[in-house]
């Protein structure tokens, strides 16, 4: 048998190793390269991710482009992106709800699509800047981001298969445009692997003799990239109206589609929040916020965040001027100026300019009262032939100089644009369409108001729902633009064919209160409103009461300019109307509360009502949004520092001190704000020892700083309110319950005031170690040499108490901390530090592990206290129950 091995095994194992060192020898600088090729490209790729990516982001995010966002008026007004953006909602719930995230985890073909001005370019800039940032930072989740306006990408004439590589190589060379190291390669290395976000601003801006290259070369651009990488994204947006029209073709390629919803009234007013005021920011953001609410209709045109914008903007340059306007008419009247005429204002005079808007206002006048006055045609569709016949007919010029007019006028205002090119076109808002078509019927043509109000009669008849209320706003614009003298012929004649609202905003927009026709008016309005049982109380009649409310407000400011007496009707009819049955407050109030915080207020101070000390879960049930919170707490802070207030100072504590409680968010808002002079004077009278807040500074004069305290139960509001309700045992504003609110737990444990200072746990600590050497010489010395097991037996537990030692010092010096970490947990403030790695390695390093236990137990208790009994099923729904039916019945479309 070795005989036989060694004949058979041995030369083919020799045979085998020779081949093997024959092919090492011959492959082994391939194998090498390809090792040194992978090796290389690995650090290759994240030279790029951190050389070039880093350049790429920091370049473009600081280009104007992207980072500012006009707004048209007077002057041209721009706002950083990051600071003045607030997210916008979609139709379709996203996974996430957050659309950079979706985006950025998946590779998506979504379509975005909107009205004009519904912020579907300023979401795309946020969009990019915010993927800038994360490449810049280094954020785990980050890509290649892209932006390109479609007005400006214009294909060449390609075979189609082709359209998607020269896409692609125009993505590659805006990429190789930033100055860096080989841009070109850092966008292959994303396109191949993390991915890259193309973001497609403005497909409906494309001209009509390339859009067929542009959409094909979109498509086969979308496939490319897929192919490539499974993290490669494309955004797309476009108008809905456009949609609507190409939609189908991208169907397949963009199978998610996201329509962009108008501002909710906390959008709108987290938008008047963000917004870059001069000075007494607040104030304005109030004052602002309640003039929308006084105005529906002006409130359902400000949810367009364009629209919002030149809003805000004429108020501040009124402002600034002298005066701000006080209706719509006026503001519609400022913005059109504004738009007809501001880019030609600054070169010709006076005369020109005010022939100029003329002109301008013909034309557009003329077509918007012909498309609102056709059944026929879709309001806020015009046909773009119709308006060449107009401009050739107004200024008696060709086809071909009419049409170059009109392009003129389409592109200087900004107030039209094309849905379809060279086919039809809208406004920017259907209310500028009713608005120009308004002004038309009053001033241009003679007899307007009677041809207006034989329309209003046809249309009145008419079995459509929705030709019934085609003027509804067209009628209040047209009797507000007409001459004084006219006016209450036009009032009188209109009436008998419009509805109460209709008739009610006329009288908003014309402030005609000395007619005949208002007391009408008023008399009907208030029959029918106390007429309607509680139980029939829809959004209809809600809707119909704050209308009728804000009417009533402004006669009453009426009056006093006009030197007329208060006859005293508004709060009779509040009276009649709620406080007869004041448990119908509550479905007011909450459903105002959410759409009209000033008309909340004032509704319960109409009918004799202190919500404060009546009905604080009221307050409480709406202290969530942003708007009426503001509101409330200017109430608060509006009180004296006097003795007289002392009571209404304890029933505003249960407030904040409850509403902080059920939110962390509201409790934190109110720790960020410092003490009112009236909470200072009486919380000073307090003992230190019984003070529910750590010493330290209020919010406002200390330094935000990671080893900052203030959020953790310092000095603010919220922490006084805290201290006053627990101290002087205030009722609960829920009633008496079995289960223990937060307030009733934080009542049962000690103040912060009364725990032992930090210095006599350290001195406790450290004496205790320094007793320890006094020990070991008294006791291991002494015994000279022992045996050996006797020895370790005593090394062995001196060692332990050393450590004991040491774990009493790291726990004094850490107590502290931990200490204000449980009470703010169960105050439902969050501390600023959260849980940094640093300290992680310190714990482990030290070996602290008897400190970090006892540590760990004291916050799982605060956080088991909160979750168990902080927030009890009896006293947390004492307060939602109601509003929660409420909104249910009367708010079911408010997503906010």
């Amino acid at each position: 048998m070795t005989a036989a091995l060694s004949a058979v095994v041995l030369p083919i194992g020799y045979f085998l190793i020779r081949r093997l060192v024959k092919f090492l020898k011959e492959h082994a600088s391939e194998l090498l390269d390809a090792v040194f090729f992978a090796v290389g490209r690995v650090f290759r790729t994240a030279l790029m991710r951190r050389v070039s990516l880093r350049r790429y982001c920091r370049t473009l995010l600081g280009k104007s482009g992207s980072r500012y966002l006009a707004v048209p008026g007077r002057t041209s007004v721009f706002l950083e992106t990051d600071s003045v953006f607030v997210p916008l909602r979609f139709s379709k719930k996203l996974g996430s709800q957050n659309l950079l995230r979706e985006v950025s985890s998946k590779g998506l073909r979504v379509r975005i699509i909107g009205d004009p001005g519904s912020g579907k370019s300023s979401l795309v800039k946020k969009m990019f800047r915010q993927m800038l940032s994360q490449g810049l930072h280094g954020h785990p989740q980050h890509k290649l981001p892209i932006m390109l306006e479609l007005k400006t990408f214009s294909p060449p004439d390609l075979a189609e298969d082709l359209l998607g590589e020269w896409a692609y190589g125009e993505l590659r060379r805006s990429v190789a445009a930033v100055e860096g190291f080989e841009m070109e390669k850092l966008f292959d290395v994303y396109a191949f692997g993390r991915g890259v976000v193309v973001l497609l601003d403005g497909l409906d801006e494309v001209a009509s003799d390339v859009y067929p290259r542009v959409a094909t070369a979109i498509l086969e651009l979308s496939k490319l990239l897929e192919n490539k990488s499974d993290g490669n994204s494309v955004v797309l947006t476009m108008r809905s109206q456009f949609h609507q029209q190409i939609g189908e073709h991208f169907d397949d390629g963009f199978p998610m589609v996201v329509q962009i919803q108008p501002f909710t009234p906390s959008g709108v007013y987290r938008f008047l929040s963000n917004w870059p005021f001069d000075d007494d920011h607040e104030a304005h953001v109030t004052r602002l916020y309640s003039e929308l609410a006084d105005r529906p209709t002006l409130r359902e045109m400000c949810s367009n965040p364009l629209v919002l914008a030149m809003y805000v903007a004429s108020d501040v340059e009124g402002r600034h001027d002298g005066g701000a306007p006080d209706t719509r008419t006026a503001f519609y009247s400022n913005v059109v100026e504004e738009l007809l005429v501001r880019r030609r204002s600054r070169q010709l005079g006076g005369q020109a300019r005010s022939m100029l808007r003329e002109q301008r206002e013909t034309i557009l006048g003329r077509l918007a009262r012909d498309n609102i006055a056709d059944p026929a045609q879709p309001a806020n569709s015009l046909s773009w032939s119709k308006a060449i016949e107009v401009v050739r007919d107004v200024l008696q010029a060709s086809a071909e100089v009419a049409e170059v007019e009109f392009l003129r006028i389409l592109n200087e205002t900004g107030v039209i644009s094309e849905e379809r090119p060279r086919e039809s076109f809208r406004f920017i808002h259907l209310t500028f369409c009713e608005f120009l078509a308004a002004r038309e019927f009053a001033q241009g043509i003679t007899g307007g108001w009677q041809a207006l109000r034989d329309l209003q009669k046809a249309f009145a008849k008419s079995s459509q729902a929705q030709l019934r209320s085609r003027l509804v706003e067209v009628i209040p614009f047209c009797v507000a633009s007409m001459h004084r003298s006219e006016r209450t012929d036009a009032l009188v004649g209109l009436a008998p064919f419009v509805e109460s609202e209709t008739l009610g905003r006329c009288f908003l927009e014309t402030q005609t209160y000395d007619l005949a026709l208002w007391a009408d008016y008023r008399a009907s309005e208030e029959e029918a409103l106390e007429s309607t049982p509680s139980d029939r109380w829809d959004e209809d009649w809600l809707r119909r009461l704050h209308l009728f409310s804000v009417v009533l407000s402004d006669e009453a400011e009426w009056r006093v300019l006009f030197n007329r007496e208060d006859d005293g009707h508004k709060d009779e009819f509040f009276a009649a109307l709620i406080q007869s049955d004041k448990s119908r407050l509550s479905r007011v109030f909450v459903t105002f509360a959410r759409t009209d915080a000033p008309a909340a207020f004032r509704l319960a101070d109409a009918v004799g009502m202190d919500l404060v000390a009546e009905r604080p879960g009221l307050i409480i049930a709406s202290f969530d949004d942003p708007a009426f919170r503001s509101l409330a707490i200017q109430k608060f802070e509006a009180l004296r520092p006097v003795t007289q207030n002392t009571k209404k100072l304890e029933q505003w504590s249960i407030v904040l001190a409850h509403a902080g409680m059920t939110s962390e968010f509201i409790a934190d808002e109110l720790a960020d704000r410092d003490p009112t002079p009236l909470q200072t004077r009486v919380n000073g009278s307090l003992a230190d020892s019984s003070r529910w807040y750590f010493d330290g500074k209020p919010p406002s004069a200390e330094t935000r700083s990671l080893w900052n305290a203030r959020r953790i139960l310092g000095p603010s509001m919220y922490s006084y309110a805290l201290t006053l309700v627990i101290t002087r045992r205030l009722p609960s504003p829920f009633g008496t319950k079995p289960d223990a609110t937060g307030i009733d737990l934080l009542a049962t444990l000690v103040p912060p005031g009364r725990l032992r200072p930090r210095w006599v746990s350290v001195s406790f600590a450290f004496l205790s170690l320094a007793a320890y050497p006094a020990v070991f010489a008294a006791v291991v010395l002494p015994l000279g040499r022992v045996p050996t097991l006797l020895g370790a037996t005593i090394g062995t537990v001196f060692a332990l108490l050393f450590y004991v030692m040491l774990a009493l010092i790291g726990a004094a010096l850490m107590y502290p901390r931990a200490r204000r970490f449980s009470y703010a947990i169960l105050a439902n403030v969050q501390p600023p530090w959260g849980s940094s790695p640093w300290r992680r390695v310190f714990r482990w390093l030290f070996l602290l592990r008897l400190p970090r236990l006892v540590l760990r137990r004291v916050k799982a208790a605060g956080v088991q206290l909160r979750r168990e009994t902080f927030v009890s099923s009896v006293a947390a729904t004492a307060a939602e129950d109601e509003r929660r039916n409420t909104v249910r019945a009367l708010l079911a479309d408010n997503e906010g």
